[in-house]
């Protein structure tokens, strides 16, 4: 459920439901970084086919680029870049690769996707995907459980691929790290309507993360139960005191936990929107939290 106003009240009746899904097993990896601030890479490994996506977010209005080699060195390293090619031209996605540390060169074939972009205020975020191993000569391969040279950069204000001067970097991460806390067992979405959906990620550590993203900018939550309806649900809401679990007795306003099995990672409002993300234990211990199983159905409720 959702609200309009900021504490936690009656819903109304149009921004609340439910939904049901299932965790079906699936074997995947994923890590973040941030090398500094305000520069951020996320990864996730899927498994059938063996395919590597990547997120990459910066401080900038301009271009944005990545760049995978065995040395962090930008000659040798095989090189994605999204931009503009020159002032009249659309946003682009460019495969290329780098002989020297100069402008690279686009490959003959390219094997990266685009899988989404984003720019809000000034930031910028860019999502591509492609496979480990690509088979191609101009691609760096990229092996699973292993550690990656990566580059990155970006031009503060240009959208034309320039020399993107002082804004580069280099770090090592860990492709399809073993640590549990990392491996995904299964994860999906429940696309609501325009602006909210429903997100659930359980780990390999017997984790569940949730993530609800609501079009408003007051109080938001979830609940799960036996069945579709509020009574007795284990629920879990974000509004202007913090974030807190709570235990439902009926269809009234449902009474807080005296012990809180659930950790906040996240709520923030961007363009009138919240997002509340947050996990728990698969299994708590606690008598008034909901179970959660693999391979059996789940009911869902939101407001």
């Amino acid at each position: 459920a959702y609200g309009t106003k900021s504490a936690m009240g009656y819903h109304g009746s149009t921004t609340r439901g439910f939904t049901r899904f299932t965790f079906e097993e699936g074997g995947e990896s994923l890590g973040s970084k941030s090398p500094e601030q305000d520069v951020n890479l996320t990864w996730r490994v899927y498994n059938n086919p063996d395919v590597v996506v990547f997120e990459f977010s910066a401080p900038t209005i301009g271009w944005l680029g990545l760049g995978f080699g065995a040395s962090g060195t930008m000659t040798g390293a095989d090189i994605v870049y999204y931009g503009r090619p020159e002032e009249s031209s659309d946003f682009v996605l460019v495969d290329m690769h780098a002989t020297s540390n100069g402008k690279p060169t686009a490959d003959t074939v390219s094997n990266y996707k685009l899988q989404a972009y984003s720019k809000t205020n000034s930031t910028s975020k860019l999502r591509v995907s492609r496979l480990l191993n690509t088979g191609d000569p101009q691609d760096y391969r990229i092996y699973n459980d292993s550690e990656l040279d990566i580059l990155w950069a970006y031009h503060t204000e240009s959208e034309i691929f320039k020399y993107h001067k002082s804004s580069r970097g280099s770090s090592k991460i860990n492709i399809g790290s073993a640590n549990t806390e990392n491996v995904v067992r299964a994860r999906g979405m429940n696309h609501i309507s325009e602006n909210h959906t429903f997100s659930w990620t359980v780990f390999e550590s017997d984790k569940i993360q949730i993530e609800y993203m609501a079009p408003t900018t007051g109080w938001v939550g979830v609940g799960f139960g036996e069945t579709d309806s509020m009574g007795s649900a284990d629920l879990y809401y974000y509004d202007s005191t913090g974030f807190h679990e709570a235990v439902a007795t009926g269809n009234t306003k449902p009474n807080t936990e005296d012990r809180n099995d659930a950790q906040l990672i996240s709520a923030e409002i961007i363009d009138n929107i919240t997002t509340l993300i947050f996990q728990r234990d698969l299994h708590t211990g606690d008598p008034e939290d909901y179970t959660f199983t693999m391979n059996q159905q789940v009911n869902a409720l939101w407001a």
